[in-house]
């Protein structure tokens, strides 16, 4: 492969970064691994997570999550008898108990002395055999809520819990049974193993402080809630949704195999498409501030008055017109005055697709990435779920003749610490595979340039070698400072969360959403600047901090081209996500709308769609990392070499492939459309 003649860069100085001396694109540049302090400090703070995650699973308590535990610390459905030595330390009775068949948490109320003796805000939870699905009168069916469980009977000691009351309840044959007057209508929540009371019936329902939290909780857990019928209706289509997740892959494929053959009349489409929906809702704006101007002024007309929020709903809709209108102008402009860009822009990305052509393994990269995201989110959520669990218990009420021995979990001593650190370790080990993918994509792509379009067999297996062998240490401080940066809003976030019910300012609700807003800025920055970062590694063999600094100075000095093709780039990856999204939605409907087993149809279409969203979005991705990747290297590539000894594939440097080979100039002394440089 001829390099040309390089022009160089020269030595100096970028950012603080030393330049590099008479660089030129090669096939083989020389590799090294790169930024090995930072994957030693990754391989550390794994080794960590792994130490979180074995105390979480030593300590943890899930099924105290999924089916409760009573007002003495006994986990429902589980033998509890290996906690005894806990008990007694503790100095609780009726703790240690086997509830292997009373799997239901109830809340209840022991007869007239219980519900006077705990005031009716300590409610007491026991663990049941099954939850009541009918009023029963304890009194007068003493048989039926024994069988329910929902009497103070063996395993429970009742004897210690009405020591010293006038009264024990509901004597039956001189036995205290310790029952509830009546239980109210109940239902079994799904999953959490409840027994909760139908808030709209007079028996059962709760008072008090504790009460309404109670009772708040119902109202999501109800028997016709919504929960309920998230289940059902998910339940009674759950193959159609697998088969609809299938018809969004598909289309995907297929719209990234098309994108080859029309790119063109689809970004012109897109352009279209976007200057009159700006056009049209800068209509409606202003429609609508004419009407309310008009409702206004008639108001005023018949002497009533008119209240801010009315004039600032008329205002808004003046001023986001304005705004709307501008914005059409700017790109009306912009299209007109950057058509050779954007028809250069059309160029690079019909390039992309002879890329993915040739290298059609750069598809398994979202599929592998996906699928190590979800593994790994699901390998957290459970861990998070033995460490919320990893409680221990104490005494709050040690009187006797109120449930003696009552306790209440609280968090063992290294909750914080663990929690705020495996929670760091989510969104840095995200990013690190997150980080990886895009090395080899950028690896494939990169090889595919400087092989002039030839990047051989097994490319995307090599290129995983390389990143693998290299430039591991590479993503980890890349995906590192992604990390610091979502970990200060998750903070932030959790401040905000704290601090909501006090009185604040405007100006202090001004800053917040400044904050929230440069936060936000500050990550999508940084990670267009980390994914060209990648390129420049993979294309020169550079480290982290040298990649970033060689990748801003080609960004600066080409940012017209460059921000052209993010302009194109963006109204196309939006319109394939939008229609993929939007067909499978409406294929979705059509299909399960007359299911009667399918309560809410319209919620299961939008979650749908919503999957096929970030589908569309992991293979449109694939064709905006290897547009961008390809007109980074055609930028280095100019800046390497000279226009008349381009290295890159002939649809972009202008050459002509003849009979397998490559030439300047023309073939067979016809002179072709692409004959040019592309800018």
């Amino acid at each position: 492969m001829g390099k040309g003649e390089g022009k160089g860069r020269g030595k100096g100085k970028f950012m603080g970064c030393d330049g590099l001396d008479e660089k030129k694109l090669e096939k083989h540049p020389p590799r090294k691994c790169t930024d090995v302090l930072f994957l030693a400090l990754f391989f550390g703070f794994c080794v960590g997570m792994f130490y979180i995650a074995g105390w979480c699973f030593d300590n943890g308590q899930p099924y105290r999550i999924v089916y409760g535990a009573d007002s003495w610390g006994n986990v429902c459905g589980q033998d509890n008898t290996d906690i005894i030595d806990k008990c007694e330390e503790g100095g609780i009775e009726m703790c240690g108990l086997d509830m292997t068949e009373r799997k239901h948490l109830f809340y209840s109320s022991v007869g007239a002395a219980g519900a006077d003796a705990l005031d009716n805000t300590q409610k007491v939870m026991i663990c049941t055999n099954e939850c009541p699905s009918a009023v029963v009168d304890c009194t007068a069916n003493i048989a039926e809520c024994r069988r329910l469980g929902v009497c103070f009977t063996p395993p429970y000691n009742v004897s210690l819990f009405f020591v010293g009351h006038p009264d024990c309840g509901i004597v039956v044959d001189g036995d205290c049974t310790g029952c509830p007057d009546a239980v109210g209508v109940t239902f079994q929540a799904s999953v959490l193993y409840r027994c909760l009371p139908d808030p709209t019936a007079d028996t059962g329902a709760f008072t008090g402080v504790i009460g309404e939290q109670i009772n708040s909780f119902v109202s999501y857990s109800n028997a016709e809630s919504y929960i309920g019928d998230i289940v059902q209706s998910f339940a009674g289509c759950l193959w159609e949704c697998f088969y609809l997740l299938i018809i969004a892959l598909a289309l995907s494929l297929a719209v990234v195999i098309l994108m080859r053959y029309f790119i063109a009349p689809i970004v012109y489409i897109c352009i279209l498409l976007a200057i009159v929906a700006s056009i049209c809702v800068t209509s409606f704006l202003y429609t609508r501030y004419e009407y309310t101007d008009a409702d206004i002024t008639a108001q005023e007309d018949l002497g009533v008055t008119i209240t801010d929020s009315e004039t600032n709903e008329r205002d808004f809709y003046l001023y986001s017109s304005w705004l709307f209108m501008i914005l059409t102008v700017l790109v009306v402009l912009v299209v007109i005055v950057c058509r050779n860009e954007i028809k250069a822009a059309i160029r690079v990305y019909k390039c992309a697709s002879d890329a993915i052509k040739a290298m059609p393994s750069m598809l398994l990269t979202p599929l592998i990435l996906w699928t190590l995201l979800v593994g790994w989110a699901a390998l957290w959520i459970m861990t998070m779920v033995f460490m919320i669990s990893a409680d221990t218990f104490v005494t709050v009420n040690a009187t006797v003749g109120t449930g003696y021995g009552h306790v209440k979990y609280i968090p063992m001593e290294n909750y914080d610490n663990f929690f705020w650190y495996f929670t760091f370790g989510l969104l840095w080990i995200s990013q690190f595979f997150i980080a990886v993918g895009q090395l080899i994509m950028a690896g494939c792509v990169t090889r595919f340039y400087v092989t002039t379009g030839a990047p051989g067999r097994m490319i995307f297996c090599r290129m995983s070698g390389i990143v693998f062998r290299y430039h591991l240490g590479t993503a980890c401080l890349g995906s590192l400072i992604i990390a610091i940066v979502q970990f200060i809003r998750v903070i932030f976030e959790y401040i905000k969360n704290k601090t909501k019910g006090d009185d604040k300012s405007a100006i202090q609700k001004f800053v917040e959403k400044c904050f929230t807003c440069c936060l936000w800025c500050l990550e999508e920055c940084l990670k267009y600047i980390n994914k060209n970062a990648y390129i420049e590694t993979m294309l020169y063999g550079m480290s982290f901090c040298s990649a970033c600094c060689t990748a801003l100075k080609t960004l600066l000095s080409n940012i017209v081209k460059i921000a052209m093709l993010s302009f194109v780039g963006t109204l196309v990856i939006f319109c394939i996500k939008l229609f993929v999204s939007a067909t499978t939605a409406f294929i979705a409907f059509e299909w399960i709308k007359d299911k009667n087993d399918v309560p809410l149809v319209g919620l299961v279409v939008f979650i749908v769609a919503l999957v096929s969203w970030f589908i569309a979005d992991a293979f449109a991705s694939i064709y905006e990392m290897t547009a961008g990747t390809l007109m980074l290297c055609y930028c280095e590539d100019l800046d390497a070499n000279s226009k008349d000894s381009l290295i890159g594939p002939p649809k972009l440097t202008g050459r002509i492939a003849k009979n397998g080979g490559v030439k300047d100039g023309k073939a067979d002394g016809k002179a072709d459309k692409n004959s040019d440089t592309l800018f």
